[in-house]
């Protein structure tokens, strides 16, 4: 098994995006929802990517996290932030 960054609980601002990604854009902070699953099946098509067999990436778990400088995240898995909610107070939310 090889070295993993630890954190699941992410907060951040954009830096680049893909190509072809219109939202979330560079700067906008984001709290990541880390669960990336196949996407094919019946758990993914509903939403519960939580009980997809074949995960992608489980930030933080199985897959490199929150303490790294930086990460690569499907554009749907990084929520737009408000400003009125702070990093501390909106970081648990992506794991809920």
């Amino acid at each position: 098994m090889q070295p993993l960054t630890l954190g699941h609980e992410v907060v951040g601002v954009v830096e680049e995006m893909g190509a072809g990604v219109e939202s979330p854009k560079p700067g906008d902070r984001v709290i990541l929802y880390y669960y990336v699953g196949c996407g094919r099946c019946a758990h993914c098509l509903v939403g519960d990517e939580n009980l997809c067999d074949a995960l992608r990436a489980e930030y933080g778990f199985v897959s490199d996290g929150g303490f790294a400088e930086y990460a690569t995240v499907p554009a749907r898995n990084a929520v737009r932030l408000p400003a009125e909610i702070s990093d501390d107070a909106a970081a648990p939310i992506g794991a809920a």
